[in-house]
């Protein structure tokens, strides 16, 4: 029998595996910098090379369109045996000029980056078996998918469409214990919210109420908490609260 002391000291030396796409700057870095802090080994994933130096962070510089690229990432992952508990889908890009000014190409790159990417990843995690078995999905959603304001008419579409494969996604893995969470993320403090147009970033406090998810630390301690939950619900939603 463990005793509550036995219990106690695992739960503060249980290291876990953390998968963070996006991992060169803003939320994703920061995240993974809270995972390292508190002794967790992460795995991270970005177009560019990274900054964040640690002994438990393992960075591969990787372009998310390239599937096969991907793919070969995480067979070497297995080869060495590593099992994810959380997995955060975080990596994401946004060209905010309107619609029938974007080039094809432009579309494609964001079609691949913000949708087809995380199906390809979520795809071989399973395929690949390198997930535990009560391991968190985490997906990054963004509140632009209630606004539709002009100029993300792409990137709230496929926010909204990955939003959607992570609901039936949930469903369709009913039988087995990964539980999933979507974050629809309004302004984080960050290093890329500097880049933030301060009209854009106004009219967003405006109509949003910024409480629960101010900081990255605040999604950190949500994951935290919902991902320990044995009767959590197979899908959890956080997002502000909305100003009516």
């Amino acid at each position: 029998m463990v005793t509550l002391f036995q219990e106690v000291f695992l739960n503060l030396f249980e290291y876990k595996n953390i998968l963070i796409t996006g991992t060169s700057r803003g939320i994703g870095k920061d995240l993974a910098k809270i995972y390292l802090k508190k002794g967790h080994i992460v795995f991270g994933c970005s177009r560019k090379n990274s900054n964040l130096k640690h002994k438990n962070y393992n960075h591969k510089k990787l372009n998310l369109n390239n599937e096969k690229n991907l793919e070969s990432w995480l067979k070497n992952l297995k080869k060495k045996k590593i099992l994810f508990d959380i997995v955060v889908l975080n990596a994401g890009t946004i060209d905010r000029s309107f619609l029938i000014e974007q080039k094809n190409k432009l579309i494609k790159n964001l079609i691949g980056i913000n949708l087809y990417s995380n199906i390809v990843l979520i795809k071989s995690l399973f395929n690949l078996s390198i997930l535990n078995q009560n391991s968190s999905i985490i997906f990054f959603s963004s509140i632009s998918t209630i606004f539709k304001n002009p100029g993300t008419a792409i990137y709230s579409a496929l926010k909204k469409a990955m939003e959607t494969i992570i609901k039936i996604l949930a469903k369709e893995l009913k039988y087995t214990s990964i539980k999933f969470m979507i974050f629809k993320i309004t302004y984080i403090q960050s290093q890329m919210s500097k880049n933030l147009n301060y009209k854009y970033l106004n009219e967003l406090k405006s109509k949003v109420k910024i409480n629960n998810l101010k900081n990255t630390m605040s999604i950190y301690k949500k994951i935290d908490e919902y991902s320990k939950k044995n009767k959590m619900k197979k899908i959890s939603i956080f997002q502000d609260q909305l100003i009516k």
